[in-house]
């Protein structure tokens, strides 16, 4: 397993920062770069409550939230559109997780 952090946005003094996504885009042109190692399985931990108004699937939600989550998992994989890619999203924010162990 090899983590890899999504840099959102570069900052003046040449570093990168990390966390809160802005577009879409930007994660989809992520996971399709991921995606190109073929011997490799690819997977996110995106919070959901963050997703940008963009991504697929967000215009269709029904309220039941497991259900929406569900379908835009989906629709993200047949919007990046590689057979090694599956899409996790998270209810609760990463840091959350940290309770548990």
């Amino acid at each position: 397993i090899i983590p890899v952090i999504l840099p959102t946005r570069s900052i003046p003094s040449g570093g990168r920062f990390r966390g809160g996504v802005r577009n879409y885009a930007r994660i989809a042109r992520e996971l399709s770069i991921l995606c190109n190692d073929h011997d490799a399985w690819v997977t996110s931990m995106l919070d959901y409550y963050q997703l940008p108004k963009e991504t697929p699937g967000m215009d269709q939600r029904s309220g039941d939230l497991h259900a929406d989550i569900a379908m835009i998992e989906r629709a993200v994989e047949a919007d990046v559109n590689r057979t090694n890619l599956r899409v996790n999203l998270m209810v609760h924010e990463f840091e959350s997780l940290s309770t548990f162990c």
